[in-house]
């Protein structure tokens, strides 16, 4: 693939993990993102993501790993998401 992840990717809301990696999404992640309340395993690895991590993430409430290696992210990670457990 060589497309941004979808803006509309927050309407997975039932999702318990997400394996995105090796994809070659490009763009940023999405805020929508975020809404993926129920999702405790985020794979984004290994694609052509950029822009830094959004503090939408933050409101992943179950979130327990978030993998990002091998990306061109930049930035700090938001203080939001570093606090998660």
């Amino acid at each position: 693939l060589w497309e941004p992840l979808p803006s509309n990717i927050g309407n997975l809301r039932s999702i318990r993990e997400l394996h995105l990696d090796h994809n070659n999404f490009h763009k940023e992640i999405p805020d929508g993102m975020g809404e993926l309340s129920n999702l405790f395993l985020l794979n984004l690895a290994v694609n052509e993501l950029t822009g830094e991590i959004p503090s939408s993430l933050s409101r992943m409430s179950s979130l327990e790993e978030l993998i990002l290696d091998v990306n061109f992210l930049h930035g700090t990670v938001p203080i939001e998401v570093s606090n998660m457990p």
